[in-house]
């Protein structure tokens, strides 16, 4: 989910920084302790917030939004962090697979847990949770936006919740570009890791496929009572992110890795989708930051 990074003020000699994060998942948990960042606890993402605040309150989302010019903000959109779409937005930038034409990508995973399954606390579920996550990606990749989003969804797989736990999105681009994103929560906890997330691209001149989590190795993990997924590629997305807002801090540059713009066109992007879902239409992205 895209959620706000940190924020820092810078102070002469010291600068404080907050670090923001909403982590449920022990993966995320084992990384805080590897990287030593003590956390807040937070019960709500920061950006599902701000999009409601664009939505419903425009004052209100022009005083955060002033507050983030004047603070540091990264907002935590990490897999356009992966090595493996570095490269192939280097490659796409280049002419490598002539001019995008298509793409489609998937982001499927496990049930978070918690407020995650909680419309009032949450706001949505796996669209919200992972239709932001390729948007912003495949915006990145083609330094491109979303102009329009159909989307359809449904509530099938874990009844307990009241948020849908599966759909399909289409997006259109500024470019002509168009693409699908297949989002669910449909991994049990017998699978071997939380998801995946991958993307093709195809232009007029060949493909790309991009899958940031294809090295791995399979664990028989008796202690856990299944077969498990362990990563050993140098690609990792978060501690991508996390280095990067470490030299955002300390260079304090005039454009963030991931500006707050960028986050609320990522969130736009989601909400048209919720109002395809409802209406069955295609919905226009309206632009809110």
């Amino acid at each position: 989910r895209g959620i706000v990074a940190g924020m820092a003020v810078a102070y002469r000699p010291r600068r404080t920084v907050m670090v923001h994060s909403q982590f449920v998942r022990r993966d995320q948990l084992r990384r805080y302790v590897e990287y030593n960042i003590i956390p807040s606890f937070f019960t709500q993402a920061l950006l599902p917030i701000m999009s409601r605040q664009a939505h419903n309150d425009r004052a209100a989302f022009r005083r955060v939004y002033q507050l983030a010019i004047k603070l540091l903000v990264m907002v935590a959109l990490p897999v356009r962090f992966a090595e493996s779409l570095q490269r192939a937005r280097a490659a796409i930038t280049a002419g490598a697979i002539g001019t995008p034409i298509a793409g489609r990508g998937t982001n499927h995973g496990q049930f978070p847990g918690g407020w995650f399954g909680s419309k009032v606390d949450a706001g949505g579920g796996a669209l919200q949770d992972h239709v932001v996550h390729l948007g912003d990606a495949l915006c990145w990749l083609l330094d491109d936006h979303v102009t329009h989003a159909y989307a359809r969804s449904a509530h099938v797989l874990q009844p307990q919740n009241d948020v849908e736990d599966c759909g399909v999105v289409t997006l259109d681009f500024a470019s002509g570009f168009f693409a699908s994103i297949d989002s669910s929560w449909s991994r049990p906890e017998s699978f071997p890791t939380w998801g995946d997330v991958w993307l093709e691209i195809v232009g007029t001149e060949g493909r790309l496929r991009i899958d940031p989590m294809a090295t791995h190795m399979e664990l028989f993990d008796d202690s856990a009572g299944k077969l498990r997924h362990v990563g050993y590629s140098p690609d990792d997305m978060t501690r991508e992110l996390v280095a990067s807002f470490l030299r955002f801090v300390e260079d304090r540059p005039t454009q963030a890795p991931v500006s707050l713009r960028e986050g609320i066109h990522a969130s736009d992007v989601v909400l048209a989708a919720y109002a395809s879902a409802a209406s069955g239409h295609r919905e226009p992205v309206t632009a809110r930051g």
